[in-house]
C-alpha cells in the first residue's frame, strides 16, 4: 500500500503526479513520512501526542498514514515536540522536492540576519530577469 505525504503549493511541478485540492496543487508521494518512525524513537505515544498538539489522536494516525496533509505548519509544531529538526519528518529518499521544502523549512527557522544573508548570496547567484 502506498502511503502519501501531501503538501500543498500554489504552483505545480512537473516531477511528482498532482491532484487539485482547494484551488492548489496537493501532492501525494509514494514515500511514506517518517512522523511514525521519529514519535517512536522519542517515546511519544500517538495519544501524548495529540494532546501536545491540542488534536485528537486520529489526526495523528492519518498525518502518519499519509490519510492527512503533513503540511510545513504540521511539521513545524510536531518537530519541537519530538526533539528533531522538521526537515526529518521528510521522507529519507531526497528528491529535488523534498530538498525545496528541507530548504523553505531551514528558511523559516533562521533568524532576520541569516535570511539576509541568504537572500544575498541567492540574488548574487541569481540575478533578477528584465
Amino acid at each position: 500500500m502506498t502511503q502519501a505525504l501531501s503538501l500543498s503549493f500554489p504552483y505545480p511541478t512537473r516531477s511528482l503526479p498532482a491532484r487539485t485540492q482547494c484551488g492548489y496543487i496537493t501532492y501525494t508521494m509514494e514515500y511514506p513520512n517518517r512522523l511514525a518512525e521519529l514519535r517512536k524513537r522519542a517515546g511519544v505515544s500517538q495519544g501524548r501526542l495529540a494532546d501536545a498538539l491540542n488534536s485528537g489522536r486520529s489526526t495523528i494516525v492519518k498525518l502518519e498514514k499519509g490519510e492527512r496533509e503533513l503540511s510545513l505548519d504540521w511539521m513545524e509544531r510536531i518537530a519541537p515536540i519530538l526533539g528533531c529538526a522538521p526537515w526529518d519528518l521528510l521522507p529519507e529518499a531526497k528528491s529535488e522536492h523534498h530538498k525545496e521544502i528541507e530548504m523553505r523549512l531551514r528558511y523559516r527557522a533562521m533568524t532576520a540576519e541569516q535570511r539576509n544573508s541568504i537572500l544575498s548570496v541567492a540574488q548574487q547567484m541569481v540575478p533578477k530577469r528584465g
